[in-house]
């Protein structure tokens, strides 16, 4: 009996040779750093459109209170006031209920403050409020940064009080 110990001429290869393994690593490594690009983009611009909305949201909820407040107030005062005041408000509803409202910004924080003491924030990430009361019209401009981003929501509105309608 005879047994055929290997041939190199008839056995085939089969494998890679190292080119080709280097080929395949530098494809593969220019598509994994092409999906990571793709991959940290979408989450930068995520970061940066939730940043802008959340700036955005701030500001509404701000001209929500300062609209709903001017719009009530008898008097208006936005000069001299003390401490971080902006803006003292105050009038008298139906029921005579005398009501005087403070804002202050301190901190990137807008506070409503009442007569009583009572404090409540409004708004966050306010980086600039401005509140002129000028031939019986009240000009707000206001604006709100998030994490200092260079996405900001700026905004400046006009509001007639009470006393002036």
């Amino acid at each position: 009996m005879i047994i055929k110990l290997f041939n190199h001429s008839s056995v085939r290869q089969s494998g890679m040779t190292l080119i080709e393994l280097v080929l395949v690593m530098g494809i593969s490594s220019l598509i994994i750093s092409g999906v990571s690009g793709v991959i940290y983009q979408i989450i930068m611009n995520n970061a940066r459109h939730t940043a802008h909305m959340v700036a955005i949201k701030q500001v509404e909820n701000a001209l929500h209170f300062l609209v709903r407040d001017i719009q009530m107030a008898q008097t208006i005062q936005t000069d001299s006031l003390p401490g971080d005041g902006i803006l003292k408000l105050t009038w008298t509803d139906w029921t005579n209920a005398d009501y005087e409202i403070t804002y202050t910004l301190a901190d990137h924080v807008l506070a409503r403050e009442y007569s009583s003491g009572e404090t409540t924030n409004i708004s966050r990430y306010i980086a600039d409020l401005d509140v002129n009361y000028v031939d019986n019209e009240v000009i707000v401009d206001i604006s709100a940064s998030v994490n200092n981003s260079t996405f900001s929501e700026n905004r400046e509105i006009k509001i007639l009080p009470r006393n002036s309608y």
